[in-house]
């Protein structure tokens, strides 16, 4: 069986973790004490409830997809919204490092890609993380929480910092983060990535979601001065432009750097990439689990129907292996 890798997943840490600690410190010192214990607890209670609510595999990228094609914008934009909702209550307390773990060993996936969700899963958790998988994990770190009138050379030492304590690649997430592509964060992500040899994720989905800072499409174009800067720099663009593929392509048509990962992607747009830019360009990715715990071997599928065995074995082992590193690029 081939090693499968998924280039685009998230993990968290348990709820009693994530949140637990930091109100316990909020609070004054003898109260903190009074109430660790009793938190900790009804935190637990919290997630072991969520937990007994079924994961919703009917949640599958196929009947979302069929969904949105019948649905008004208007109408789709709500559900989407609705969809992350439901995600908070039924997917995330069951995605930990363990339930990824057991993912993997299910959909036949050796190493994935982990990708950082700022306060949700901090960079310096996820290295940890990553670092105890005995290389399973490779972590990507999104940006860190800086003041607003930081310099370029702030956000330089910044990701130059989070390269030395392990980071495999940085995450560009224009919609969460509210910014452009000439935002000093950008640039200093391409930069210090091309010095150290890592790779870059560009979140370019059209979604809908409560906590995006910015609506619509991301602006391909806007990054692609960065890419022809950075010919040496592999770069990622996650979720191929959702709902416009076609820009990816072209932009992927003129830098032979950038590859584009599988996730949120129907089986006959697969197909269409494959056929456009080649399966070495196309990589696997699940982003579980936002949409539900099968969500890896949902993708895997899409894969195996969309493509030849040949196909299937480039874009789920090789092209992966080369972006990170692990081989040769064509």
């Amino acid at each position: 069986m081939p090693e499968m890798i998924d280039t685009h997943v998230h993990v968290y840490p348990d709820l009693e973790a994530l949140v637990a600690p930091p109100v316990v410190a909020a609070l004054p010192g003898g109260v903190g004490r009074l109430l660790d214990g009793p938190l900790t607890a009804a935190l637990a209670t919290a997630r072991a409830a969520a937990g007994m609510v079924p994961s919703p595999e009917w949640l599958s990228v196929r009947r979302m997809a069929a969904l949105e094609r019948r649905m008004p914008a208007a109408v789709w934009e709500r559900i989407e919204q609705a969809t992350g909702v439901l995600n908070l209550l039924t997917v995330l307390p069951r995605a930990g490092t363990g339930g990824l773990l057991r993912s993997m060993d299910r959909a036949g996936v050796v190493t994935s890609v982990v990708i950082g969700s700022f306060e949700l899963a901090p960079n310096e958790w996820l290295l940890a993380e990553s670092a105890r998988s005995r290389g399973r994990l490779v972590p990507v770190v999104c940006a860190p929480r800086l003041p607003a009138d930081a310099t370029f050379d702030d956000w330089v030492d910044a990701f130059t910092g989070l390269a030395a304590s392990g980071a495999a690649g940085f995450k560009i997430h224009p919609k969460i983060e509210g910014i452009d592509a000439d935002h000093p964060s950008v640039r200093a992500r391409f930069d210090v990535a091309a010095e150290h040899g890592l790779f870059v994720i560009l979140h370019t989905g059209c979604f809908h979601v409560p906590i995006y800072k910015t609506p619509g499409p991301v602006d391909l174009a806007s990054f692609v001065p960065l890419l022809r800067d950075h010919p040496t720099v592999n770069t990622c663009l996650a979720h191929m432009i959702r709902g416009g593929p076609e820009h990816a392509w072209a932009v992927m048509k003129d830098h032979d750097q950038v590859d584009r990962g599988t996730s949120w992607t129907r089986t006959d747009v697969l197909h269409r990439a494959v056929e456009t830019v080649g399966p070495d360009r196309i990589m696997l990715g699940s982003d579980w689990p936002l949409l539900h715990s099968g969500l890896q071997a949902d993708v895997v599928a899409i894969a195996r129907q969309a493509l030849s065995d040949e196909q299937f074995d480039v874009v789920t082992v090789e092209a992966p292996a080369r972006f990170l590193g692990r081989g040769a690029r064509a």
